[in-house]
């Protein structure tokens, strides 16, 4: 028990830079000086990977000048997803706390709002603007690109 206190310890010492410059994700604009984009198109669905480059962290997520995600105390978006097809446009967040991963959904309605949808909806849409062919974007494979992601902007 007190090695795995040790060990999230050092986790939370490695993850939790205090040097790290907190900073502003808007999706629809990035600072590419703070923030990695990675963009694919794959079964018709265009999406783009947003990680914060070494030494940032996103603490708060727009789209253009409306607020999507505040982080509380603590808490930050490791990466943000962004899917489209045609009219479909999906937004998933993967925040961290130190402790908790969680992941945030977003569906943009017709009149360009966007609400908050769960995780289950979220990948039953993506599914469906892939036309079935979601495999590569199952919630696994997902986190698999996130790691990637993650690693590539650490380069």
């Amino acid at each position: 028990m007190k090695f795995i206190a040790v060990l999230c310890s050092f986790w939370l010492a490695v993850s939790c830079n205090a040097a790290d410059q907190w900073v502003t994700l808007d999706f629809t604009n990035p600072d590419a000086s703070r923030i990695q984009i990675v963009e694919r198109v794959s079964y018709g669905v265009t999406s783009k990977d947003f990680v914060p480059n070494s030494g940032f962290r996103v603490e708060k997520v727009t789209s253009g000048n409306v607020t999507l995600w505040d982080g509380k105390k603590e808490e930050w978006c490791a990466s943000t997803h962004y899917h489209n097809r045609d009219e479909v446009h999906l937004l998933h967040l993967e925040t961290k706390d130190g402790t908790f991963d969680e992941s945030v959904c977003f569906e943009k309605n017709s009149d360009g709002s966007w609400k908050k949808i769960d995780k289950m909806v979220f990948q039953n849409k993506l599914k469906q603007i892939s036309h079935g062919s979601a495999t590569a974007y199952d919630m696994h494979d997902v986190k698999a690109q996130e790691r990637k992601a993650r690693e590539r902007a650490t380069k």
